[in-house]
């Protein structure tokens, strides 16, 4: 551990918030914002553990593990009051000898999992005190771009967004969003980018799965719908495809009166269908089954070798484990049901 680290550590589990705020780097910021407002938050839970009878805090060392974090894999420690049993988790970002960062936790696997714990307790970092990033020139070289992409969109409110436009979008900006992937906090300025673009780089991914989506569609025409096995067997063929297509039950997709693709919109953006109708016609015939298949054939996972673990009294699901919830194929191996 490097030395600054190490004293950073021991200034919290002294809750000493004035040798912690001295320890840290006024040039730097500090789970996004400036450092005299993370030492502040710091101070505040420091001053509940005090309330709660606790004198010091005893740290235990672990590792995010959290799915849904850019911080994964980074060390920190649980901090627990010494009386109160009150805990909270902090991970540290280093380089060259040095804490670059430091951030809140909530998905910390610790060395020992035995470690006692009692009330979790969190702060929060509204959006008032990041005005640092109103100043920031990154900030605002990243704004200008948002703004012209988002300008882009906006003349396909009302005609459709041809898929060369698209495609040509995606490749346009995927550095920029590839930018963003580590400022998620600026004031949520970018989340309508972000959650645009995911979706259209779905479209342009999947478009190449066209014409296997197609020869999927036109075999499910022929199913006998009364036949389960047949259906069972389709499904597992075309599992994965259909994991893939999730994403488009968040479009607004429409239909004609007779009950014929005619439109897909994102928000208000709406986007030409005809490249994308035999995906669409396999997404639905799929998911008109699979959810109804998986819930008749359920088998509960029970590998030995692979032992449940948790946080905060929640179960972690293990990669192993995942697989096979999410799999009606496996699950029908497991459970004995032929297809």
């Amino acid at each position: 551990m490097n030395s600054e680290k190490i004293n950073i550590v021991r200034s919290i589990e002294q809750m000493d918030a004035e040798l912690f705020e001295m320890l840290l780097n006024v040039d730097k910021t500090y789970q996004y914002v400036r450092k005299s407002v993370f030492v502040n938050k710091i101070n505040d839970v420091f001053n509940e553990l005090i309330e709660g009878g606790d004198t010091m805090l005893n740290s235990y060392p672990g590792i995010c593990k959290s799915n849904d974090c850019n911080n994964r894999f980074c060390s920190g420690y649980r901090f627990v009051g010494n009386v109160s049993n009150k805990y909270f988790e902090l991970i540290f970002k280093e380089s060259r000898n040095e804490v670059d960062d430091i951030f809140q936790c909530f998905g910390l696997e610790l060395d020992n999992p035995e470690v006692e714990k009692g009330e979790r307790i969190s702060y929060r970092i509204d959006a008032e005190y990041q005005d640092y990033f109103l100043l920031n020139s990154d900030f605002q070289e990243k704004k200008k771009v948002y703004l012209v992409a988002m300008e882009e969109l906006n003349h396909y409110k009302d005609i459709e967004m041809p898929f060369e436009v698209l495609e040509s979008w995606v490749s346009r900006y995927i550095s920029f969003y590839d930018s963003l992937l580590n400022v998620s906090i600026l004031l949520n300025t970018f989340d309508n980018f972000k959650s645009i673009f995911i979706r259209f780089k779905f479209l342009v991914d999947i478009f190449s799965r066209n014409i296997e989506a197609k020869l999927a569609y036109e075999r499910y025409l022929l199913l006998d719908l009364d036949n389960e096995k047949a259906i069972l067997r389709w499904l597992v063929d075309h599992e994965e495809l259909g994991a893939e297509f999730h994403q488009f039950d968040v479009f607004n997709i429409s239909k004609n009166g007779n009950d014929e693709i005619d439109g897909l919109k994102k928000g208000e953006i709406n986007i030409d269908v005809e490249n994308f109708r035999n995906c669409i016609n396999f997404h639905f015939a799929f998911q008109e089954h699979i959810h109804k298949m998986k819930n008749k054939y359920y088998v509960e996972y029970d590998n030995p070798n692979d032992l449940p673990y948790y946080i905060d009294d929640v179960q972690i699901h293990s990669d192993i484990e995942l697989e096979f919830i999410r799999s009606l194929r496996l699950q029908l191996i497991k459970g004995g049901v032929e297809f």
